[in-house]
């Protein structure tokens, strides 16, 4: 489990394509990285499988590249790191399991004063009930709070992004149009999960006893 409170921005520096899996080495300033701990990376958890003290290699899947930005990196792209949390970390963000949901794509930027208002489009229908204003949600990584829902459509969100974490995430490099991880709220995922496996069985119930 992640908190959405990016360590550092690591960089790509080797990409191997294999039958239908990709491999990463991603350069780091981690300290005594272990073979086989967890890896948040753009908000991806991903296991290592190799590492020493300056490098850590992963292996992502089809299905992770298919749903993720990772089918889109290229070398020497800055990426967010973060180690997954011990049981006595201090709890920053919010709680962020490293399972993208899919990618949202950046349809408005604007800047205010030093900080950054993103507006992200292309939610499906299915992920509308996930978005609450001032709700939590997990964009590359990072754990930011839910600004505005567009009310002419409620598949477009907006975070407000401060300075600190421009400076210390790739957020800083995101253009218009480019595509994002994003992970929706755990807590959110779990209640409309359960709302609609009751309304489920309520209607089945109802229906097969006439």
């Amino acid at each position: 489990m992640f908190t959405g409170i990016i360590h550092h921005l690591g960089s790509i520096t080797s990409i191997t394509h294999r039958n239908n899996s990709v491999v990463l080495v991603i350069a780091h300033s981690f300290e005594s990285l272990r073979i086989g701990e967890s890896v948040s990376v753009d908000g991806v958890c991903l296991t290592v499988i190799d590492a020493d003290s300056c490098h850590f290699t992963c292996e992502l899947s089809s299905e992770t590249c298919r749903v993720t930005t990772a089918s889109r990196y290229i070398l020497h792209q800055s990426v967010n790191v973060e180690r997954a949390m011990q049981c006595n970390d201090r709890f920053g963000g919010h709680i962020v399991m490293g399972h993208v949901y899919g990618m949202c794509k950046i349809s408005f930027i604007k800047k205010e004063n030093d900080f950054v208002v993103f507006q992200f489009s292309d939610v499906t229908q299915e992920k509308r009930v996930f978005l609450v204003k001032k709700g939590c949600i997990t964009i590359n990584g990072v754990s930011l709070t839910i600004n505005e829902i567009n009310q002419q459509s409620s598949s477009d969100f907006s975070v407000m992004v401060i300075p600190h974490t421009l400076r210390n995430t790739n957020l800083s490099h995101c253009s218009l149009g480019d595509y994002v991880n994003v992970e929706y709220d755990y807590f959110a995922k779990l209640i409309v999960h359960y709302c609609e496996s009751i309304f489920d069985t309520a209607c089945h119930s109802r229906f097969t006893t006439r």
